[in-house]
């Protein structure tokens, strides 16, 4: 009989080349019709093999982050993933990850998208990346909106209600820091070390440039609040989130992750919209309040946390209506003892008379904004 030679083994596919250790695990992935979108565009791409190797200890990128968005570089296992916008700047042959020291030393660094260890939903990462987009494509037009020392819309103030104190020589973590006006203002009042956290990439160089034109450094990291992250645990003395924390696909999962990162006694504080806000008065067609005859009526139920659709400068951001109760009982479940709840309208809305917007209307006589003090016990 004839020998047969023996075949050349058949190339796996990207993923489980890259990732042996994870192949059993992705290939059982594939097999899931809903779970292969994630996967189709990898496949379709050529493997280097001086990229990661072949034997990769372990996969860091969750499937559904693994597409055109965050794709495996070439170079060291702990090189991350980049966005779109950085590896445009990358091909310019412009650094990404770290600036020099004439930049103040302020470093943008991208992490993988992991939540518990494990890869994300394909839920929650459709959700962050829908929202994701929107904030880089319009980070622009929000650009110093809803920073320290505002709370939020039609609220009181830190001026009002001195919430921080002196924070001389302290450590602080902004989660979703935006363009860098909060940590700015905390710069200004001589803050020790600030950190900033935000999955937009265009709102963290926003920031970096903002904070560098005005002789400020911070640590930003890109990333969704959800992931795990590079941020020291039992480090910092405050974390706090300018209407930011409402974005979260996993709030009781991100306010544990929040605990682990403050000093005992670490004070979190965080402000976002109110729950009636988007319940009564309020159309999401036209994303405006409307008040007939000053009458506020109720067009959403208050217990509906379910995700809801905001048309948006021509594009769409996904919300839900999370119940202050929920808020409540995740702060107590992630270690917190709420010091301060306030829902306070701003002094000068309340005093206001005459020809005024349906919005200072509706203001007049319900929250827009709420705000939570807690600290870590």
């Amino acid at each position: 009989m004839r020998a047969v030679k023996n075949r050349k083994k058949p190339l796996l596919p990207l993923h489980a080349r890259a990732f042996p250790n994870c192949r059993d695990a992705l290939q059982a992935l594939a097999m899931k019709k809903e779970q292969a979108a994630c996967l189709r565009g990898l496949q379709q791409r050529r493997y280097r093999k001086t990229a990661l190797g072949r034997r990769a200890s372990a996969c860091p990128w969750p499937i559904a982050f693994l597409g055109k968005a965050a794709r495996p570089m070439a170079g060291p296992k702990n090189v991350f993933p980049l966005t779109p916008a950085a590896h445009k700047e990358k091909r310019k042959g412009r650094k990404i990850h770290k600036c020099d020291e004439k930049e103040q030393n302020i470093e943008i660094i991208c992490r993988p998208c992991k939540q518990g260890g494990t890869a994300m939903k394909r839920e929650e990462a459709f959700i962050i990346n829908q929202n994701r987009h929107y904030w880089d494509t319009y980070a622009d037009l929000w650009f110093g909106a809803t920073a320290l020392p505002k709370y939020g819309v039609c609220f009181a103030t830190e001026n009002e209600l001195h919430l921080f104190g002196d924070v001389s020589g302290k450590k602080l973590l902004e989660i979703c820091c935006g363009s860098g006006h909060s940590l700015k203002y905390h710069a200004e009042r001589n803050a020790g070390e600030l950190w900033g956290v935000d999955f937009s990439q265009k709102q963290l160089e926003n920031a970096k440039q903002y904070l560098r034109e005005n002789g400020y450094s911070a640590k930003l990291i890109c990333s969704p609040m959800e992931a795990d992250m590079d941020i020291p645990n039992d480090y910092f003395d405050f974390v706090y989130s300018i209407y930011g924390i409402g974005w979260t696909t996993d709030l009781d999962g991100t306010l544990k992750k929040i605990a682990s990162y403050l000093k005992k006694d670490g004070v979190f504080i965080f402000s976002w919209h109110h729950t009636l806000n988007y319940c009564v008065a309020w159309s999401c067609d036209k994303r405006k309040d409307t008040v007939d005859s000053n009458t506020l009526v109720m067009n959403k139920s208050y217990f509906d946390e379910s995700y809801f659709k905001i048309p948006l400068d021509g594009s769409e951001i996904l919300l839900r209506n999370r119940k202050i109760s929920t808020y409540v009982n995740a702060l107590a479940k992630a270690g917190f003892a709420i010091e301060q709840m306030v829902e306070q309208t701003d002094a000068a809305i309340m005093q206001a008379k005459g020809d005024i917007s349906d919005k200072e209307k509706k203001a007049q006589m319900l929250p827009l904004s709420v705000l939570f003090k807690a600290r870590k016990l």
